[in-house]
């Protein structure tokens, strides 16, 4: 069910239009005044829309641009590019987009709010197994197939080959995930896990994070031989940052005694003039034979950068490559990771 409210353009009050009755005005001041008015009347505002039902927005759409947008206990498809005015999910929504046709790209022109029950949520909507810029390895031993993680913020997990290697933007992220190496023997095959999805998002007013914003690679699929898909990436620009939800790029987990390596954690930048936020960013990497390595998690506030390595506090020996733009002030790794 989809609920529209236009807002009407304001019309002259009573009062107005029986003084301009009493005043005699020229003949081209009341065509002037006239045209005005009627321009008025012709001007379209967006509209207030609840979306309830399962929807898609596909790229090019244009049905929504420019609205308040309202999700409620549903999922939202959104492929493309799409400008909103407002963006608020609610009671157990999901935003999402289909993996394989185009990245979340969103620019909401005021507040975009996500509340406790609901999500942004591109897990495993990046590059399929042993595809992609750091996708993992597999390799023959004794009777059976061993996937290595794939890579991206940090290194996927070594299994017999090592992992997949890092790649793209630590301060401007906006690459998909790659995923893991396939694995398995006889009649036990399984597929390594995909990567993270995109997700960028630039809000001129409140970002509000009570809910969560995560793009995790997938676990193995069917064999604890076969490696984890890396985390995607989170690009978000806001003016002012809020909540006390989760923001996550975690990679993929494989079983810790397959022989198999975890994904690699993915990359988040957050770029912001002042914020509220008391929740929590990861970038973990996946469990694994080998763990992943810890991907990159980069804040900017006024122009002020800061950059975050963290295992989550299982130490690992897969470091992750980092070369630090020049205008970091400091560099934190902590919970276990490795720094090369």
């Amino acid at each position: 069910m989809k609920t529209y409210e236009h807002i009407s353009a304001n019309q002259p009050s009573q009062k107005q239009e029986d003084s301009m009755r009493l005043v005699k005005q020229p003949k081209h001041l009341r065509f002037v005044v006239f045209a005005v008015l009627l321009m008025l009347q012709c001007i379209t505002y967006g509209s207030t829309v609840v979306i309830s039902t399962p929807t898609t927005i596909n790229v090019g759409g244009t049905n929504f641009d420019g609205d308040d947008l309202i999700v409620s206990n549903c999922t939202l498809t959104i492929n493309g590019p799409h400008p909103f005015n407002s963006l608020l999910l609610t009671n157990n929504a999901v935003l999402t987009d289909t993996a394989g046709v185009s990245n979340t790209s969103l620019v909401v022109a005021n507040s975009m709010t996500i509340d406790g029950s609901s999500r942004v949520d591109v897990s495993g909507k990046g590059f399929g197994a042993e595809l992609g810029p750091g996708a993992g390895l597999e390799q023959y031993l004794s009777g059976e197939n061993y996937g290595s993680g794939g890579g991206y913020g940090g290194a996927g997990g070594n299994s017999v080959l090592p992992g997949g290697t890092n790649y793209g933007s630590l301060t401007m992220p906006t690459d998909l995930g790659s995923g893991g190496g396939n694995g398995g023997g006889p009649g036990a095959f399984g597929s390594g896990g995909a990567g993270g999805g995109a997700i960028q998002l630039t809000v001129g007013g409140t970002l509000t994070v009570n809910g969560t914003i995560t793009t995790a690679g997938n676990p193995d699929y069917g064999s604890c031989a076969a490696g984890g898909g890396s985390g995607g990436s989170i690009y978000l620009t806001v003016r002012t940052l809020a909540g006390y939800g989760a923001i996550t790029a975690n990679g993929g987990n494989t079983c810790m005694g397959g022989g198999a390596g975890g994904g690699g954690g993915g990359r988040i930048a957050v770029y912001y003039t002042t914020s509220s936020y008391t929740g929590s960013f990861s970038a973990f990497g996946g469990s694994g034979t080998a763990i992943g390595g810890a991907g990159t998690i980069y804040l900017n506030a006024n122009s002020v950068g800061q950059l975050i390595v963290d295992e989550g506090g299982i130490t690992t020996l897969t470091a992750t490559p980092v070369t630090a733009p020049t205008q970091l002030p400091n560099v934190q790794v902590q919970g276990g990771a490795q720094l090369l």
